[in-house]
């Protein structure tokens, strides 16, 4: 594997721009069609050749993080996502994914709570140079995500992530993954508090959709928001149903490669 990469690079010495675009593309099917195989090694060394072709392509390093995850590297994969980010501060997935990995990281230490709110603190003091809105969306998903299991913290910080959230939203209203998470945050208040929130998370989504255009994932979670309405009904009625399947159906016809959207 290392002399490929060497020989991959005094290739590239005379490659042109053209074919270097296609062998990124070629390297990503392959990596692609290796992960689903389940060779993971395989698929990571050809995502590490895309890196030697191209050092800021953000997919590359998505999936690198995406297979140390996988793989248990929880240390190796926050490197991966933070470079994402470094190269595209604005990447809510990455940012997600990220946060998901300190998570993992600590959650089986007898002193977890005290990691995570360091881990909260840095993200608060910039950590990683982004805008404001997805800083107060990061802050927003830590809050949602980095807790001990007393269920009172948890309810405290959802609270702390729900404003964090709105806050998000307030200063840039085509923040999707602000109206994503915000819609988690209610829902799981709702059912700690034994208040459904089936119309809130609908209503959220819905503005989602109106603020940003376009967005497949917004339009899967909007279906996901209209199942989840009725959870505390003994079964989801056929009208909301109906809304839902409208929901994915758009998805799809936004990205057809959403196989979430294929399994609703």
């Amino acid at each position: 594997a290392h002399q490929e990469l060497s020989k991959l690079k005094t290739d590239l010495e005379n490659m042109p721009e053209m074919d270097r675009t296609e062998r990124v593309e070629i390297y990503h099917n392959a990596g692609a069609e290796l992960l689903s195989a389940g060779e993971i090694n395989k698929a990571r060394h050809e995502y590490n050749k895309i890196l030697t072709i191209d050092k800021s392509n953000t997919q590359a390093y998505l999936k690198i993080g995406d297979i140390h995850h996988y793989l248990g590297d929880y240390a190796e994969a926050i490197s991966a996502y933070k470079e994402v980010l470094r190269l595209k501060p604005e990447e809510g997935e990455a940012w997600m994914k990220l946060i998901i990995q300190y998570r993992h990281l600590y959650q089986n230490s007898i002193n977890k709570v005290e990691l995570y709110d360091r881990v909260i603190d840095k993200f608060g003091s910039g950590m990683i140079e982004t805008s404001e809105s997805m800083a107060f969306f990061a802050l927003g998903f830590a809050q949602n995500a980095l807790h001990s299991d007393d269920p009172a913290q948890i309810l405290e910080r959802l609270k702390v992530a729900r404003e964090y959230l709105n806050r998000s939203i307030e200063l840039n209203a085509n923040n999707a993954w602000a109206y994503i998470v915000l819609k988690d945050v209610l829902f799981k208040e709702g059912m700690m508090e034994n208040k459904p929130a089936g119309k809130k998370i609908v209503k959220v989504m819905r503005d989602g959709i109106k603020n940003v255009p376009g967005n497949f994932r917004l339009h899967f979670e909007t279906g996901e928001a209209h199942l989840l309405s009725e959870v505390f009904q003994p079964q989801i009625s056929e009208k909301t149903f109906e809304k839902a399947l409208k929901q994915y159906d758009e998805a799809l016809k936004l990205n057809p490669n959403m196989s979430m959207a294929y399994f609703r």
